[in-house]
């Protein structure tokens, strides 16, 4: 198929020309599951059901590179709530580029923010809805993370991706030692900083306001 044509005045306008010319260099609105049987090379589509813009690229149907939009992320707990304190915040931004999620998360930890305590206290933060990552890949080790107190301390860490789910958990190294962040754990609470394991936002209180920036790239 060309890729353009030229009509003129006063001669048949076939129905291949419309399906090709007109239908298939079309934006169609479709769901995830009624798509173009017969796509060609550059089709655009729009997922009413997924709010996914996706085009063929001759062998398969891949995200659209789209600008940022913010979100706001969900702090969670394997049980119970967490609480990002008096004064706290917690905003998201993200795109979608070469059939992945990239994302950035800022979270500020108020006056008394608390990540509850417990053995099984694993905290994450969320993607926006409704992406999950690759359901193929066990795991995906994918983005950054920078744990922040007040006096410009700072503690490097990474962000870990689960299949099938939208929530990212974050950790950070064994080595933190600054008292402000004596009660960073890891998911078991008898495993205290210093024990060798990485360190996840169990257990956590920080009482001078500090902060969590996280950013990466998740395959969807």
């Amino acid at each position: 198929m060309a890729n353009i044509k030229t009509f003129v005045d006063d001669v048949d306008l076939p129905a291949s020309d419309l399906n090709n010319y007109l239908m298939k260099q079309a934006v169609i609105a479709c769901t995830s599951t009624t798509r173009p049987a017969s796509p060609v090379p550059g089709m655009h589509i729009t997922e009413t059901d997924t709010g996914f813009d996706r085009k063929w690229s001759g062998s398969a149907w891949v995200h659209v590179d789209d600008g940022w939009t913010t979100y706001t992320p969900l702090w969670q707990a394997a049980i119970g709530t967490p609480t990002t304190g008096t004064d706290g915040s917690l905003t998201g931004t993200y795109k979608l580029e070469n059939g992945g999620l990239r994302y950035l998360i800022s979270h500020s930890f108020g006056t008394a923010a608390n990540g509850l305590s417990g053995a099984e206290e694993t905290l994450n933060y969320t993607l926006p809805s409704p992406f999950v990552a690759d359901s193929g890949l066990p795991k995906q080790c994918g983005g950054n993370a920078t744990l922040s107190t007040p006096g410009y301390a700072d503690w490097p860490g990474q962000v870990m991706h689960y299949a099938g789910t939208g929530t990212v958990a974050v950790f950070f190294p064994t080595s933190i030692s600054d008292t402000r962040l004596s009660n960073w754990r890891s998911c078991d609470s008898t495993a205290a900083l210093g024990s060798g394991r990485p360190v996840n936002p169990g257990n956590f209180s920080v009482t001078d306001n500090g902060n969590c920036y996280v950013s990466g790239f998740v395959k969807l």
